[in-house]
């Protein structure tokens, strides 16, 4: 299904050099979003940019190593610099590599990568999240083959075992990070996903001689649903959840690309998603609770309190298990535009705008809510009949978002 036109909306995702982020994002881009584009390497980086740019959209490069999360924190920090707020963050940045060495803090390398990076990004982006935004993380069917011995992570600061085995308990530790994010948000969601058996990525580049031989001989062959995918088949996931309306309140779940799916046994252990999140924290020196901020006002930050998924799929087929995850090593960011519609001063005499409330307007939570009424507009079809400059008079409401809710109140 088409995804709706996402002008104004803003879009981080990582991991978006080439492969699934790539594909991700200049299809999140073609709907008119604003794509900031994150990888290493800066020509791949400008190359997505004008990809981007060519399908319609608005993008920047910004680089970042996962493997120094003292970048990750600069990335943050420059994208809380040069936008309003995230619409959607997109984890999508990953590795599979066989060796040992270690990142700049002292993690394994598919440990910190693969996961404390993408959890010290969101923790720093948490609070410039705007209400309805989205986390997607790229996971993968990998993660049911998969245990974690939390007692030796806190002792190694890695993940151990093979290669394949620490490639696959990284892949677990995205669905509990999922899982136990869901609980800590407020107006806001968390979801993973694999993104199919894609050997034609640029994941795979550093499997060792054989092995690399066979990946190299499966690229070659065409997309082959549940045995063979290809990058598009990813990138549309990701673009997907980031964005299609049919997901929207879907929370702490996992999807076999766009489809909701059970996820393994050991993912949906709550009391292990919560020691991963504390664990995590502790070990980059931060406290477990989330920061105050619209996508995280009135939730339970610290995510000790009971939580109801938005979606029951625990009765979901199982996914047949057959191969790992594409990784990617760029990220990109695209802004999504969030409209606010409630009738009001001005005049809509159509039953479905009379039935509206303000809090069904795209992006406007409880708090976006009050502030509009507490500025005069209590009606989506006052907010329609307002100029821009009074609604970004409303506590919170800056150009970015004002314009969303004004598209989507229906501009006069």
């Amino acid at each position: 299904m088409e995804l709706p036109d996402l002008s104004g909306r803003t879009i981080l995702v990582t991991g978006a050099t080439s492969g699934v982020g790539r594909d991700g994002a200049v299809r999140l881009g073609a709907r008119g979003a604003r794509v900031l584009v994150h990888g290493r390497d800066a020509e791949r980086g400008q190359e997505t940019v004008a990809a981007v740019e060519a399908a319609g959209g608005e993008a920047s490069f910004h680089p970042a190593d996962f493997t120094d999360l003292d970048a990750v924190r600069d990335l943050a920090a420059a994208v809380d610099e040069t936008t309003d707020g995230l619409d959607a963050l997109c984890n999508n940045a990953g590795l599979y590599t066989t060796d040992r060495e270690s990142t700049e803090q002292g993690f394994g390398t598919i440990f910190g990568v693969n996961h404390v990076a993408p959890y010290v990004l969101t923790r720093e982006l948490a609070a410039h999240l705007n209400e309805g935004a989205r986390v997607v993380n790229t996971a993968s069917v990998a993660h049911r083959f998969a245990s974690l011995d939390l007692d030796m992570v806190r002792r190694k600061r890695a993940l151990t075992g093979p290669a394949v085995e620490r490639y696959c308990e990284s892949k677990l530790c995205n669905v509990l990070f999922t899982r136990a994010l869901a609980r800590r948000l407020g107006d806001a969601t968390a979801t993973c996903f694999h993104p199919g058996n894609i050997p034609g990525s640029n994941f795979a580049r550093e499997v060792p001689f054989p092995l690399s031989l066979g990946v190299e001989l499966v690229s070659k062959l065409p997309s082959i649903p549940g045995l063979v995918d290809s990058v598009e088949d990813g990138g549309r996931a990701l673009a997907h959840l980031a964005a299609a309306p049919e997901v929207a309140g879907i929370t702490g779940e996992y999807f076999d690309q766009r489809e909701p799916a059970a996820a393994a046994a050991a993912a949906k252990n709550d009391e292990q998603a919560r020691a991963l999140w504390d664990l995590t924290a502790d070990l980059v020196g931060i406290p477990p609770e989330l920061p105050e901020g619209p996508a995280t006002r009135g939730a339970d930050r610290d995510g000790r309190a009971s939580h109801g998924v938005r979606i029951d799929v625990t009765d979901a087929a199982e996914a047949e298990p057959t191969d790992t995850a594409d990784g990617d090593d760029g990220q990109a960011a695209v802004e999504v535009a969030v409209t606010d519609a409630t009738g009001g001063n001005g005049a809509d005499d159509s039953p479905a705008a009379a039935d509206r409330d303000l809090t069904d307007l795209d992006g406007v939570g409880p708090t976006t809510a009050e502030a509009l009424r507490a500025a005069g507009f209590e009606t989506v079809a006052a907010v329609r009949a307002a100029t821009m400059e009074e609604l970004t008079a409303a506590d919170g409401v800056g150009p970015a978002r004002a314009q969303r809710i004004k598209t989507d109140a229906g501009e006069d």
